[in-house]
């Protein structure tokens, strides 16, 4: 059976240097650009203490839902399990095509309608 842990959380923000700054000032995440195509006029990743980006911040034009967390991260191990669990649970998911990148990502939603990103590193099952 594969495991998870926790990646990333990406949240929608209306003012983004005011969050990036709130999250930098009281909680010492350090703001930073995210990886080229990702555009970092409109995202910011949030660095915790050992350099992982925990906390990817998103501007959104208008007004937001009370919900403004888009996704959870989860970096998972054993992808063929993980992929049969969804089947077997009727649960649709997405493989989205990562050429480039040293992970591969599917994309499903938790029973509540939570987006999950589950990230396999290249060369895990």
């Amino acid at each position: 059976m594969g495991h998870a842990s926790f990646h990333h959380i990406e949240i929608a923000t209306e003012d983004l240097s005011r969050s990036c700054d709130f999250y930098a000032t009281v909680l010492g995440f350090v703001v930073g650009d995210p990886p080229k195509p990702l555009p970092a006029e409109t995202m910011q990743w949030l660095f915790d203490a050992a350099g992982r980006p925990v906390i990817h911040l998103v501007q959104e034009q208008g007004p937001l839902a009370d919900g403004t967390v888009r996704h959870l991260a989860l970096q998972c191990t054993d992808k063929v399990q993980v992929t049969a669990q969804l089947e077997v649970l009727g649960t649709p998911y997405e493989i989205v095509d990562t050429r480039g990148a040293p992970f591969d990502l599917i994309f499903a939603r938790d029973p509540s309608g939570i987006m999950l990103e589950l990230r396999f590193h290249h060369g895990e099952a």
